[in-house]
């Protein structure tokens, strides 16, 4: 799977389940999901659920404490990376 469809369900998964609006400017790839209120304390447990779900990969947890984890573009580096192994 390439980064950007990655990327692309991370998006699907958190506009759904965290209810974004399609028309929110605020919400890029780039953003912080946390500072922005898009996810919350409790809806991490299921952020990372999806992800070790989705892509096969175990999310340690060191990587709660890198910034690339703050950001959809940043989880999908770092999934794709546990994905090949880098």
């Amino acid at each position: 799977m390439d980064r950007e469809t990655i990327e692309n369900r991370i998006v699907e998964f958190i506009k759904r389940e965290f209810k974004v609006e399609e028309d929110d400017d605020n919400f890029v790839t780039h953003c912080n999901l946390f500072e922005e209120g898009y996810v919350d304390s409790l809806g991490i447990t299921k952020l990372i659920s999806f992800l070790e779900e989705t892509f096969g990969v175990e999310i340690k947890d060191d990587y709660f404490l890198d910034d690339r984890f703050f950001s959809i573009k940043g989880q999908a580096d770092m999934i794709s990376e546990l994905m090949t192994g880098e």
